[in-house]
């Protein structure tokens, strides 16, 4: 069963146990045995709910692993070590915590909520209003400096039904922009 969810972490626990519900109902109904949530929204629930799964097999990373690759603080800190090339980066909760790192970077920069995947909570920021209009009071921010280039990667992984990765990858990914008018 492929599983595309119409909601996110922000959604009700009424609404989160109606999706659950409806999952289970379709899966038993026609007999589907394996789950395979694919993006950071879906995995979430289907963890949240893991129990309510018994009997199906549910192919998704554990919630440890989970909580470090949705986490973009931790993803960095974990990737570092293993050689991965990551861009400077720090976290801010305000725009003055910004200006140290913006003197050494310029704009524009990318700004990140920690808690995200798949390019949602993502933003290029190309001055300090873009900035200001992206922090939330309280709100932290992953800042990463802007490295040029027409080639952005990404890293996949593949998860048994226990939990355990049996599959990772990395996709280039090579963009094209349109040229800019004057």
């Amino acid at each position: 069963l492929y599983v595309a969810s119409p909601l996110d972490q922000s959604g009700t626990s009424e609404q989160l146990a109606e999706y659950v519900a409806r999952i289970l109902a379709f899966m038993r109904c026609n007999k589907i045995e394996i789950i395979f949530p694919t993006n950071d929204a879906d995995i979430q629930i289907i963890l949240i709910a893991r129990d309510q799964f018994s009997g199906f097999s549910i192919w998704a990373p554990n919630e440890d692993l989970f909580e470090t690759l949705s986490n973009k603080v931790s993803s960095l800190a974990a990737f570092g070590p293993l050689g991965v090339p990551i861009p400077e980066h720090g976290t801010i909760s305000t725009l003055e915590q910004a200006y140290p790192l913006l003197d050494r970077w310029g704009f524009p920069i990318i700004a990140k909520r920690p808690h995200s995947t798949g390019g949602r909570g993502v933003a290029i920021c190309h001055s300090e209003v873009d900035l200001g209009q992206f922090l939330e009071a309280g709100q932290p921010v992953v800042l990463q400096e802007w490295i040029s280039g027409n080639d952005e990667v990404s890293f996949h992984f593949l998860f048994d039904q226990c939990g355990n990765t049996i599959l990772r990858f990395s996709l280039r990914k090579y963009r094209h922009l349109a040229p800019s008018v004057s």
